[in-house]
């Protein structure tokens, strides 16, 4: 699976289902498919199996739920300082 914004949610239930998950890095991929004329998901789908089948690719790390609530944590936290400071 490519990288995205929802790839850890997907990733972590396909995993916890059993099935085998190799994220792939989005610069990678763009690079690779940067070549096609018709930028289209059927393409986009050949594309990444192509550069699967080949072993073309750099994995990226899924991050844990425990992981993702600690970034999220983080964040809100962050938020709610630069708010409080703007008012002060």
């Amino acid at each position: 699976m490519e990288a995205g914004a929802t790839s850890e949610w997907i990733g972590g239930h396909l995993v916890d289902e059993g099935f085998p998950v190799v994220c792939l890095e989005t610069r990678h991929v763009k690079a690779a498919l940067g070549a096609m004329t018709v930028k289209t998901d059927r393409n986009d789908a050949q594309g990444i199996a192509q550069i699967v089948r080949t072993s073309w690719f750099k994995a990226v790390h899924l991050k844990s739920a425990a992981g993702q609530r600690l970034r999220t944590l983080t964040a809100a936290r962050k938020a709610a300082v630069t708010a409080v400071n703007a008012n002060e």
